[in-house]
């Protein structure tokens, strides 16, 4: 029977490490597939032929969540001492949420940084702040976002400008 040395040994001779595998939801996974991809394309190389964007009309828009809770270092401590307390921010799960937009030619629009409080809102000098961080429960967030966007990014009849984002709820209601 293979021990531990084997498996050691096997894992070092074939370059492999023990990882803590990044939490994926089912909705994502099922959502990535060649069908999805293959279609995205299809329907991306026509909007390209038919309006012909230029890289910096073409932007990408996507937001994330960014943790306030530092993760503490370790420290040295008396043997025996039950518990070692660090100073954080938070002690759990609290989040800024970030939404960002980059164009294909390195270009972006200021973001807009969404806090967990009641109402306070930041683009470069301005921030937005709701009960919930997440903007998918706070559609008129994106609304908002947008008009931001369309001040920066200056789309005219003359100069049409792709904007490509996920397809969440919150980018496909009537009001956006």
């Amino acid at each position: 029977m293979a021990g531990r040395d084997w498996l050691h040994t096997f894992m070092t001779r074939n370059n492999i490490s023990i990882r803590k595998p990044e939490a994926t939801s089912i909705n994502r996974i099922t959502a990535f597939n060649k069908t999805e991809i293959s279609l995205f394309f299809e329907l991306l190389g026509q909007l390209m032929e038919k309006h012909r964007f230029v890289a910096k009309n073409i932007y990408n828009c996507d937001e994330t969540g960014i943790s306030t809770v530092q993760t503490p270092g370790k420290l040295l401590a008396t043997k025996g001492q039950k518990k070692v307390g660090s100073i954080t921010s938070w002690e759990r799960g609290k989040s800024i949420t970030l939404l960002c937009a980059m164009s294909a030619a390195v270009g972006y629009i200021p973001p807009m940084f969404i806090f967990p409080r009641k109402r306070l809102t930041l683009y470069s000098r301005r921030m937005v702040q709701q009960d919930n961080d997440w903007i998918n429960e706070h559609e008129h967030i994106f609304v908002e976002w947008l008009a931001h966007f369309k001040q920066h990014a200056k789309p005219s009849a003359d100069e049409l400008i792709l904007l490509i984002l996920d397809n969440h709820a919150r980018h496909i209601s009537l009001s956006v």
